[in-house]
C-alpha cells in the first residue's frame, strides 16, 4: 500500500510502498479517506520529536497522527465497530491507505460530516477532553479560561467546555476573528488584560491551547 514517510536523507516527505498492516484480535482495519496534519508532524519532519505513545504502532518514519475513514475489517474480539462504519481516530502513521487501530480508539462519525472535517478532530478532541475533564476536573457552572481560543485546539476547547456545562472566558491577545466560534461562541465577553493581573473571583479552570495539554485551577 502507499503511505507518506520521511526521507532518511533529508526532512522531506515522500509517498512510498509499505507493507499493509496486519490487524490484531482487538483491532480494526480502516481504509483512510482523509488524514490530518499537526504541529507534531512538522517537529518529526525536523527530527525534533519522536512519538512514544501506545497508539504509535508503526515505524518512526511514518507520517500522520489522525485520520477518518471506513472500517474494512475487524478482529475477532472487536465489539461495537463493524465493517463499513465511518470512523475517526488518533493513530500513528495516519497518512496511508490503510491503518490498523485498536477498536477502543475509534470514534464513530455521523454520515453528514465530511471525511476532511472529521480527520482534523481526533487529536484536538482528545487533547482538550483530557485537559478539561481529567486534569482540570471541570464541573457544571465552572468558569473556564481557554488561552489561544481561536486556534484549532482552542476552538474545540470552547465547544467542549460549553457542552460540559461551563461558561467560557477566552482571553484576546489580538483582534477577534469574526464568527470564529459560530454557535459555540463564549457566553462571557472576553477582555484584554495585562499579563499577570487577572484574578478570578470564583474557581476557574484554565486550559491552554498553546501548550496543548496544560490544565490547572487558577489561583484565587
Amino acid at each position: 500500500m502507499r503511505a507518506l514517510v520521511t526521507d532518511g536523507q533529508s526532512s522531506r516527505w515522500k509517498v512510498a510502498e509499505v507493507p499493509p498492516p496486519d490487524i490484531g484480535p482487538h483491532e480494526a482495519l480502516v481504509e483512510v479517506a482523509a488524514a490530518g496534519l499537526n504541529h507534531a508532524d512538522l517537529l518529526m519532519r525536523q527530527g525534533r520529536y519522536l512519538p512514544t505513545s501506545a497508539d504509535w504502532n508503526v515505524p518512526a518514519n511514518r507520517v500522520g497522527f489522525e485520520m477518518a475513514g471506513r472500517v474494512r475489517a475487524v478482529g475477532p474480539h472487536v465489539r461495537g465497530i463493524a465493517p463499513g462504519q465511518f470512523v475517526m481516530a488518533q493513530t500513528g502513521g495516519a497518512c496511508a491507505e490503510l491503518v490498523a487501530v485498536d477498536h477502543q480508539l475509534l470514534l464513530p462519525v455521523p454520515e453528514s460530516v465530511a471525511a476532511t472535517d472529521a480527520a482534523g478532530l481526533p487529536s484536538a478532541l482528545l487533547t482538550e477532553y483530557d485537559a478539561l475533564t481529567v486534569r482540570a476536573g471541570i464541573r457544571p457552572a465552572d468558569r473556564v479560561l481557554i488561552t489561544g481560543a481561536t486556534s484549532g485546539v482552542g476552538l474545540v476547547g470552547v465547544q467542549l467546555a460549553r457542552a460540559l456545562g461551563a461558561g467560557t472566558v477566552p482571553p484576546r491577545a489580538a483582534p477577534p476573528r469574526p464568527n470564529c466560534c459560530g454557535p459555540w461562541a463564549p457566553t462571557t465577553s472576553s477582555t484584554r488584560v495585562p499579563r499577570g493581573s487577572w484574578r478570578p473571583s470564583a474557581p476557574t479552570r484554565t486550559t491552554s491551547a498553546s501548550t496543548m495539554s496544560e490544565a490547572r485551577r487558577s489561583p484565587n
